[in-house]
């Protein structure tokens, strides 16, 4: 089994969504928590600052390489959106009892 056959990457791609999605939502969640702040501005903020922090990326990887990252992220976005949906908690739950 080649690299573009091999099933594995899924989970693979899972994990790494995770592994960017954690950190991101965090640093949001921190940054809308500022005083004089507000979720719609710490998008605007973390967008701005993510292409330099993310440009070491053209260093090591070819433009198309990265073209394909994008599409990926965007077409795996779309998906979870499609695919996941979020149910109604019962009233009165607190996490961890």
């Amino acid at each position: 089994m080649t690299p573009d056959t091999d099933p594995t990457c899924l989970p693979e791609l899972a994990d790494a969504l995770l592994e960017f999605a954690a950190p991101v939502t965090q640093i949001l969640d921190h940054m809308a928590r500022a005083p004089q702040s507000d979720v719609d501005e710490a998008v605007t903020t973390l967008r701005g600052l993510l292409p330099d922090v993310l440009a070491s990326l053209e260093r090591e990887f070819p433009p198309r390489d990265l073209q394909t990252a994008v599409a990926v992220l965007d077409r795996a976005t779309d998906t979870v959106l499609e695919e996941i949906h979020l149910v109604p908690h019962e009233s009165g739950h607190v996490n961890g009892s």
